[in-house]
Protein backbone atom coordinates (compact mmCIF):
# COMPACT_ATOMS: atom_id res chain seq x y z
CA UNK A 1 0.00 0.00 0.00
CA UNK A 2 2.70 2.34 0.90
CA UNK A 3 4.40 1.65 -2.77
CA UNK A 4 1.04 2.93 -4.17
CA UNK A 5 1.10 5.47 -2.12
CA UNK A 6 4.40 6.65 -3.80
CA UNK A 7 3.00 6.15 -7.31
CA UNK A 8 -0.46 7.81 -6.69
CA UNK A 9 1.55 11.18 -5.50
CA UNK A 10 4.80 10.75 -7.78
CA UNK A 11 3.69 13.63 -10.47
CA UNK A 12 1.52 16.89 -9.94
CA UNK A 13 -1.40 15.67 -11.85
CA UNK A 14 -1.20 12.54 -8.93
CA UNK A 15 -3.49 9.48 -9.66
CA UNK A 16 -2.24 6.42 -11.58
CA UNK A 17 -2.63 5.66 -14.81
CA UNK A 18 -3.49 1.89 -14.68
CA UNK A 19 -6.27 2.86 -12.80
CA UNK A 20 -7.42 6.25 -14.10
CA UNK A 21 -6.32 5.75 -17.67
CA UNK A 22 -9.45 5.85 -19.86
CA UNK A 23 -12.02 6.60 -17.43
CA UNK A 24 -14.53 6.70 -20.01
CA UNK A 25 -14.52 4.09 -22.85
CA UNK A 26 -15.45 5.48 -26.39
CA UNK A 27 -15.04 3.34 -29.42
CA UNK A 28 -11.27 5.05 -30.60
CA UNK A 29 -9.62 3.98 -27.42
CA UNK A 30 -10.73 0.36 -27.05
CA UNK A 31 -7.35 -1.07 -27.16
CA UNK A 32 -6.18 0.87 -24.96
CA UNK A 33 -9.02 0.33 -22.11
CA UNK A 34 -8.52 -3.36 -23.07
CA UNK A 35 -4.63 -3.17 -21.98
CA UNK A 36 -5.77 -1.44 -18.62
CA UNK A 37 -8.53 -3.37 -18.00
CA UNK A 38 -6.23 -6.34 -18.52
CA UNK A 39 -3.16 -4.37 -16.24
CA UNK A 40 -6.26 -4.20 -13.38
CA UNK A 41 -6.97 -7.95 -13.68
CA UNK A 42 -3.67 -8.60 -13.10
CA UNK A 43 -3.21 -6.70 -10.31
CA UNK A 44 -6.08 -8.52 -8.50
CA UNK A 45 -4.15 -11.76 -9.60
CA UNK A 46 -1.01 -10.38 -7.43
CA UNK A 47 -3.18 -9.24 -4.74
CA UNK A 48 -5.07 -12.61 -4.26
CA UNK A 49 -1.77 -14.63 -4.95
CA UNK A 50 0.01 -12.40 -1.83
CA UNK A 51 -3.20 -13.65 0.36
CA UNK A 52 -2.86 -16.64 -0.56
CA UNK A 53 0.84 -16.78 0.49
CA UNK A 54 -0.09 -15.45 3.82
CA UNK A 55 -2.63 -18.33 4.19
CA UNK A 56 -0.50 -20.63 3.31
CA UNK A 57 2.64 -19.27 5.50
CA UNK A 58 -0.21 -18.83 8.39
CA UNK A 59 -0.20 -15.08 8.77
CA UNK A 60 -3.82 -14.93 8.01
CA UNK A 61 -6.30 -17.33 9.09
CA UNK A 62 -7.63 -20.02 6.83
CA UNK A 63 -11.35 -19.05 6.82
CA UNK A 64 -11.43 -15.77 5.11
CA UNK A 65 -13.03 -14.91 1.64
CA UNK A 66 -9.31 -14.44 -0.50
CA UNK A 67 -11.70 -13.31 -3.39
CA UNK A 68 -13.55 -10.59 -1.76
CA UNK A 69 -10.28 -9.41 0.32
CA UNK A 70 -8.47 -9.00 -2.66
CA UNK A 71 -11.16 -7.40 -4.45
CA UNK A 72 -11.74 -4.99 -1.36
CA UNK A 73 -7.57 -3.91 -1.90
CA UNK A 74 -8.16 -3.56 -5.57
CA UNK A 75 -10.96 -0.87 -4.15
CA UNK A 76 -8.58 0.56 -1.98
CA UNK A 77 -5.82 1.15 -4.31
CA UNK A 78 -8.15 2.75 -6.63
CA UNK A 79 -9.81 4.81 -3.95
CA UNK A 80 -6.06 6.10 -3.27
CA UNK A 81 -5.54 6.96 -7.20
CA UNK A 82 -9.04 9.35 -7.13
CA UNK A 83 -8.35 11.24 -4.06
CA UNK A 84 -4.73 11.81 -5.25
CA UNK A 85 -5.64 12.95 -8.40
CA UNK A 86 -7.39 15.44 -6.40
CA UNK A 87 -5.35 16.73 -4.38
CA UNK A 88 -5.51 14.72 -1.50
CA UNK A 89 -2.09 15.08 0.55
CA UNK A 90 0.16 11.62 0.93
CA UNK A 91 -0.73 11.98 4.87
CA UNK A 92 -4.67 11.99 4.21
CA UNK A 93 -3.64 9.06 2.01
CA UNK A 94 -1.77 7.38 4.28
CA UNK A 95 -4.69 7.76 6.77
CA UNK A 96 -6.80 5.25 4.77
CA UNK A 97 -4.40 2.85 5.31
CA UNK A 98 -4.97 1.72 8.98
CA UNK A 99 -8.47 1.61 8.32
CA UNK A 100 -7.99 -0.66 5.65
CA UNK A 101 -5.71 -2.83 7.33
CA UNK A 102 -8.41 -3.33 9.97
CA UNK A 103 -9.89 -5.77 7.48
CA UNK A 104 -7.63 -8.23 7.52
CA UNK A 105 -8.97 -10.61 10.48
CA UNK A 106 -6.16 -11.75 12.89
Amino acid sequence: MLQKLDVATSNQAGGCLLILGVVNNSQENEDVYAYLKTMRKNTLALIQSRIEKGVKEGELPNNIHIGKLSSYFLGIMQAISLQARDGVSKEELMGLIEPAMAAIPS
